[in-house]
């Protein structure tokens, strides 16, 4: 190939990467410029809203805080010792989805966060199992994490016949394709999605609030404030309608929205591709920045612990990065770590399964740190801040230290 079309062919593929860089730099810009508008009309108009306090609000919880909500309703008896809330979901999900209907219930199991498993239902003696898996804030799935829950399952004595697996999106969104597995086709009849804004909260407000017994006041506060909560996350609350209103105004006159209704519909559609384009740019540069972020925690790990440097570990499980340190309680491995899934937490590993004894003596160990979720992978864990991650993971690690030497 001659040097003129060898020249040629670079200078054209350089015009290309300008173009683009250009183009996805102008709509980075933009998207921001929008962000930043809506915000300031947010800000100005909220002072100007009616007071109104919902402690679930002033709580900023999480996914998990949702799950446990969940999990007290779905717990709940009548005087008679009927499930009446979770009787009451199944019927909701029976009108949708037939299999729903073989489900009875006597004497269900009904925990949160168990196995990791966010809510988590099951009933030997009726033989079933129903795994929730809560998205309510759109995280993304981990590595093949439908098909683990399924197995822990089954690993737990249920068939796959007797598995029912309910996906809880923000507003419809479907599991991804991995976190499936091989199970996908297997579970199409016994699988379902729920959204949080067009089922959840209408179950909740039709069928929930009004079977409610008055005498059971702080169940009735809770699930009024739950409702409340999540009419306030989809912008449903009656006081949030003229903010609402002026947001889309903002937004509008952004655009340069026109009131004819096709072109304004092709315009939205292709600010909507420019935003996601744009969010998937700051989903690369997250996952950057947060493996820079555990690398910075390993070095400080090194320098905390010289002697122990060969045991300080960076990985993942997965698509869940972790670091921490290797030990050994007599002949038994653990990982201290720090993990990651939607959120930081830290905690102490099951390498090879756990061990009664060893239980008893890392509870002991750790008895002046407070509370401790475990689960049949973890001795211990809790959830931290990005800022006290490093520290507690260095004090955990400092009190689990002295078995080490056993």
């Amino acid at each position: 190939m001659d040097n003129d079309r060898i020249s040629h062919i670079l200078d054209f593929i350089d015009h290309i990467v300008s173009e683009d860089a250009r183009q996805q730099s102008s709509e980075i810009n933009f998207v921001m410029e929008l962000m930043a508008d809506v915000k300031r009309c947010i800000e100005e108009n909220r002072a100007l809203l009616p007071y109104h306090l919902n402690i679930i609000d002033e709580l900023h919880i999480n996914e998990n805080g949702h799950s446990r909500i969940l999990c007290k309703l779905l717990q709940y008896k009548s005087q008679s010792g009927e499930y009446v809330v979770l009787q009451s979901l199944l019927a909701y999900i029976a009108e949708r989805n037939n299999e729903y209907r073989s489900i009875h219930i006597k004497h269900p199991l009904i925990t949160q966060e168990q196995c990791r498993i966010d809510l988590w239902v099951r009933d030997r003696k009726s033989g079933y199992a129903i795994i929730f898996e809560n998205k309510v804030y759109n995280a993304t799935d981990q590595e093949a994490q439908l098909s683990r829950y399924i197995e822990r399952t089954k690993a737990n004595g249920f068939t796959d016949e007797q598995i029912f697996v309910i996906y809880l999106s923000q507003q419809g969104s479907e599991p991804a394709e991995q976190s499936w597995g091989a199970y996908k086709s297997m579970y199409e009849r016994r699988y379902i999605n729920l959204s949080f804004r067009d089922d959840i909260l209408p179950w909740l407000k039709k069928c929930i609030a009004p079977i409610v017994p008055d005498k059971d006041c702080l169940l009735r506060c809770a699930v009024e404030q739950y409702i409340d909560y999540l009419d306030g996350i989809f912008g449903l609350r009656t006081i949030d309608k003229e903010l609402n209103m002026k947001v889309e105004e903002c937004i509008k006159k952004k655009l340069g929205l026109t009131g004819q209704v096709y072109d304004d519909y092709r315009t939205i559609r292709q600010y909507q591709d420019d935003i996601n384009n744009v969010l998937n740019h700051i989903e690369r540069l997250k996952g950057k920045i947060e493996n820079q972020m555990f690398e910075e925690w390993k070095i400080a790990l090194t320098e905390h612990f010289p002697d122990l440097k060969n045991n300080i570990t960076l990985g993942n499980r997965g698509k869940i990065i972790f670091v921490g340190i290797n030990l050994r309680i007599g002949e038994h491995p653990i990982r201290i770590v720090i993990d990651r899934d939607t959120n930081i937490y830290y905690g102490i590993y099951c390498v090879e399964g756990k061990d009664p004894n060893m239980t008893n003596q890392i509870e002991h160990a750790i008895s002046h740190m407070g509370s401790w979720e475990s689960n049949s992978s973890w001795y211990c864990w809790k959830y931290t801040d990005l800022e006290s991650a490093l520290p507690n993971l260095i004090e955990l690690i400092e009190a689990i230290m002295p078995l080490n030497k056993q």
